[in-house]
């Protein structure tokens, strides 16, 4: 069998054994090497050859070694022989035990600390109404609201963005009672007892208790800093001053509070937000505007919002795209590789590969859906010119649309450059590197005519003050006077 054969089996075993390790090549050779196998002195593989090369193919491969699981060594107290006894690490004097006993300990007081910093850094951001804080406060206000569990677990990244713009502060005084059940609350400083069983509800649980909830015994206990108890979302059939989700302020007492009101108007706007944006996204996309709504309506649900900077390669030349795009804002440039002459030192020329740009991909215009749905290497690059903001949908995403948005999206995706001979790209090339040596030159020139003599714009005579009350009164102010 030829070796071409072999590394071409070679290639088809990679891709289906995972993961690849290496190639045996002593067994290789010794496979190769079979009696019968067709080669320059043999026309025709016997019959024999083949099945004993394709019993010896797998061997071929390196196979990943077998690793045992780990076997857990149970710790067991250190025991010191002194003298005639055993003293244990508790009764030793061995001063690095008692080290690493501290050090833990120190831990454990370093992280309190540092909660206890936040919550006293929330407080002074709370104290301004949310229209005075600044982007800064705002997102310090979102990292420390993730450091809460009852919120976090609630809550997704998107809404609390726009929760810790909005979230109050509320102080109480002593034995007033807090009604819980028209927001959720975080203590922040003092404590509180529940009134009633249960004292908070979050998202997805059912509520158990009736309108007539026990009332919690004064042993229960007092819920500090750092607690929650309210809701989040609006408990059918319970009135405004219920005693539902209520508590009552062992001292004076200052929360954080999230409106379920508001909760509720950024959820509905985040809803309704997302699926419009998408389908005015694809929309504006020439190729899409004559599509029908159902088939908008399936691709807008697949988007993902993405912000990329300047210079980040969307595309490679030679490779499948690795997501279709819809640009919202920015543009790109689509590039093509050329093989130009270049200057070397002492006098010698060299190829080197250049970027050619063919044209640019602007807002309202999308790449990388044939390449995905035909698997097709793209013929060019697309690099950011600036920073863009586009709509991103991944290839298993594409590839699971039924066969007719398909059909209908390969009918309407055309490219945005029709493929352009090579004589055309060189000619493009040209015009570049024209324009390069323009620029370049002009700008040499006028830099040469605005210093000679060391004349500076902005500098010496170049800059004249004249005084605003004699150009009111309309006098004439003479250059020597004010320069």
């Amino acid at each position: 069998m030829p070796l071409a054969a072999v590394q071409s089996s070679c290639s088809i075993q990679k891709t289906q054994i995972q993961p690849f390790i290496g190639i045996d090549y002593c067994q290789l050779e010794t496979t190769c090497q079979i009696n019968g196998l067709q080669n320059k002195h043999n026309p025709h593989t016997t019959d024999e050859a083949h099945d004993l090369f394709m019993n010896a193919y797998p061997n071929i491969f390196l196979q990943p070694k077998m690793k045992l699981p780990r076997i857990p060594v149970v710790e067991k107290k250190k025991v010191i022989s002194k003298g005639n006894r055993d003293v244990t690490e508790e009764d030793s004097h061995d001063i690095r035990i008692h080290l690493e006993k501290l050090q833990r300990r120190r831990k454990a007081v370093d992280l309190a600390f540092v909660y206890r910093n936040q919550i006293s850094c929330l407080l002074k951001i709370l104290k301004k109404i949310p229209a005075e804080r600044t982007q800064t406060e705002q997102q310090d206000v979102y990292k420390v609201l993730k450091v809460f569990p009852d919120i976090a677990s609630q809550i997704s990244n998107r809404e609390m963005k726009q929760v810790s713009k909005i979230v109050t502060l509320e102080s109480w005084e002593k034995r007033h009672t807090i009604f819980g059940n028209n927001g959720f609350y975080v203590i922040l400083k003092g404590s509180v007892r529940p009134v009633t069983l249960p004292y908070k509800k979050l998202l997805g649980e059912p509520y158990l208790a009736g309108p007539h909830s026990p009332l919690v015994s004064s042993c229960h206990k007092v819920l500090t800093v750092g607690c929650c108890f309210g809701t989040l979302e609006k408990i059918p059939n319970c009135e405004l001053n219920s005693k539902r989700l209520a508590v009552t302020a062992e001292e004076d007492c200052e929360l954080l509070k999230i409106s379920n009101r508001d909760y509720a108007r950024i959820k509905a706007e985040i809803a309704a937000r997302d699926p419009a944006q998408n389908q005015e996204l694809i929309l504006h996309c020439p190729f899409y505007q004559q599509w029908p709504r159902l088939s908008i309506n399936k691709l807008a649900a697949l988007i993902e919002m993405r912000k990329l900077p300047a210079g980040y390669v969307l595309v490679k030349e030679g490779e499948v795209s690795p997501f279709a795009g819809y640009i919202k804002s920015g543009q790109s440039n689509i590039l093509r590789d050329i093989g130009a002459l270049v200057k070397r030192p002492l006098g010698k020329l060299g190829i080197r590969v250049k970027h050619v740009i063919i044209c640019k991909l602007i807002e309202k215009e999308s790449f990388g859906e044939v390449s995905i749905l035909l698997n097709q290497p793209s013929t060019c690059t697309i690099v950011t010119e600036t920073e863009v903001e586009l709509g991103v949908i991944l290839p298993s995403a594409l590839q699971s649309l039924d066969s007719v948005t398909q059909a209908l999206m390969l009918q309407t995706a055309q490219p945005k450059f029709q493929e352009l001979t090579q004589e055309e790209i060189n000619k493009k090339y040209l015009s570049q590197e024209k324009q390069k040596e323009w620029d370049c030159f002009k700008h040499t020139v006028i830099w040469e005519a605005l210093h000679y003599n060391g004349i500076r714009p902005g500098n010496g005579k170049w800059v004249q003050h004249w005084g605003r009350t004699k150009l009111q009164r309309g006098g004439n102010v003479s250059p020597s006077s004010t320069a």
